[in-house]
């Protein structure tokens, strides 16, 4: 979970795990990360309420690095707004996590590109490319000292998902937009902010919206709970005159 000082995280984690994770109105109260394990389905799901960041975390201040980097290494990133005040903290945060090379909800670019030992930068895709052109890819390349290379867009791409693949270090997360105190909105809000794509609200105070909110979140996660039949062998043998069955 990652979010501002005070929009519910700690009360959430303290919610649906057994982990006390405390929780006060003063900003900053969780100054490390606590992990609590949520059970859903049979499974085992870890969820990790982060410290609160601050506008330039990407750039380091208040920790915003350490914590941004856990953010890297999750399955599904649950960033956690108030409901009251999320449109300015929702911009700060996808901004902040858009500069340490992590995108939310989409797919890794499939773009090919294979250096050549001679004639410049070419072109091509099955696609009619309506967001770049040739000197666009021509431009882009040679700032990454890439002189000659044959680049294959496999889709209707644009300029920042050249650079991306280019980098080679961005990581794809699903993420989740978690509306906390849902009960401090009015009820047109709440329908407004429900039908925004990869969106939902709760209420841990009322015990709004929670079993949703599992439900989401395992989907998010693409788990498959397996259970496995029970194998019966039968073993047979003689003892004398008799044949003896045994099955276990």
């Amino acid at each position: 979970m990652i979010g501002f000082p005070s929009v519910g995280k700690s009360t959430i984690l303290s919610h649906f795990t057994k982990t006390e994770s405390e929780v006060s109105e003063r900003d900053f109260t969780t100054l490390t990360c606590i992990p609590g394990m949520l059970y859903y389905n049979n499974c085992k799901i870890q969820l990790l309420d982060l410290p609160g960041i601050i506008e330039g975390a990407s750039e380091g201040k208040g920790k915003g690095r350490q914590v941004i980097a856990v953010a890297k290494s999750a399955d599904v990133i649950l960033i956690v707004l108030d409901a009251s005040k999320y449109k300015e903290q929702r911009q700060k945060i996808l901004k902040e996590l858009e500069l340490v090379g992590i995108r939310i909800n989409k797919e890794k670019p499939n773009i090919i590109i294979k250096p050549m030992a001679t004639g410049g930068v070419s072109l091509m895709s099955p696609y009619k490319l309506t967001k770049v052109t040739q000197d666009d890819v021509r431009i882009v390349l040679h700032e990454y000292k890439v002189l000659n290379a044959q680049v294959i867009f496999k889709d209707d791409y644009d300029v920042d998902d050249l650079i991306d693949t280019l980098e080679g270090n961005r990581r794809y997360i699903k993420a989740l937009f978690v509306y906390n105190k849902i009960d401090m909105i009015s009820v047109e809000e709440l329908d407004r902010i429900s039908k925004e794509a990869h969106s939902i609200g709760i209420s841990c105070n009322l015990n709004l919206g929670t079993s949703y909110f599992l439900e989401k979140l395992w989907e998010y996660l693409a788990l498959v709970r397996i259970y496995t039949k029970r194998v019966r062998i039968e073993i047979k043998f003689r003892k004398g005159n008799h044949l003896i069955l045994t099955t276990r």
